[in-house]
C-alpha cells in the first residue's frame, strides 16, 4: 500500500491540533496511481474526478516502488505542445494545397522602420499586377487589407504572388526613401 501526505493531509492535521504527530499518522492511504505503461486520457481521469494536483507514478509490477510524479499541468502541456502541432501541421498541408491549386505562392513581408511603404495607405501604393495582400498582422491582431489601411512598422503581411511580382512587391515595400542633405 502507497501512502503519502498531501496539503490536505498536513491542514487537516493543523485543524486537528498533530502537528507533532508523525508522518505515517496523518498521510493518504490507498493512493490513486499511476503506471508509466497507462494511457494518458486515462490518468487524466484519475486526476480530473478526484480533483487531484498530481499522482504518483508507481512501477506495476512493484507498485511500493515510484517512479516519479505525474503532475495535471504535464499533462496540460503535453496536449497542448500536440494540438499546436497538428494546427501549424495543418495550415503547413492547406498552404502547399493552395498554392499548387491557384500557380502562385503565400509569403510573408514585414514592414520595418527604415521601409518605404512604413506610414503609407495601401491606396497609395502601386501594387504588382498578380498580387494579393491577403492579411496583416499587427500584434495579436488580424487586419482585413482595404485601401485606406495604413502599412506600419512591425506588420506582417501575407501575400499572394507568383515569384516575379513577390519580388517586385518587396521593391516597392522596402525601398529606402531618399532624402536630399541640406547644406
Amino acid at each position: 500500500m502507497i501512502k503519502k501526505v498531501t496539503l490536505s493531509d498536513l491542514e487537516q492535521a493543523i485543524v486537528d491540533q498533530k502537528t507533532d504527530a508523525k508522518v505515517g499518522d496523518i498521510c493518504t492511504r490507498n493512493v490513486i496511481t499511476a503506471y508509466p505503461d497507462e494511457m494518458l486520457e486515462d490518468a487524466l481521469c484519475h486526476l480530473g474526478t478526484l480533483d487531484m494536483e498530481r499522482i504518483p507514478v508507481v512501477d506495476r509490477t512493484h507498485p511500493k516502488h515510484v517512479l516519479g510524479t505525474l503532475r495535471r499541468s504535464d499533462i496540460v502541456n503535453a496536449l497542448s505542445k500536440s494540438l499546436s502541432g497538428k494546427h501549424e501541421r495543418s495550415q503547413h498541408i492547406d498552404r502547399l494545397r493552395m498554392e499548387t491549386f491557384i500557380g502562385s505562392g503565400l509569403s510573408e513581408i514585414y514592414i520595418r522602420n527604415e521601409d518605404a511603404a512604413n506610414g503609407k495607405y495601401l491606396g497609395e501604393i502601386h501594387l504588382p499586377e498578380d498580387c494579393v495582400i491577403a492579411s496583416i498582422q499587427r500584434g495579436r491582431q488580424v487586419v482585413i487589407p482595404r485601401g485606406h489601411t495604413q502599412l506600419l512598422a512591425g506588420d506582417q503581411l501575407i501575400v499572394l504572388a507568383s515569384d516575379g511580382s513577390l519580388e517586385d512587391l518587396k521593391k516597392v515595400l522596402h525601398k529606402e526613401i531618399k532624402t536630399t542633405p541640406i547644406d
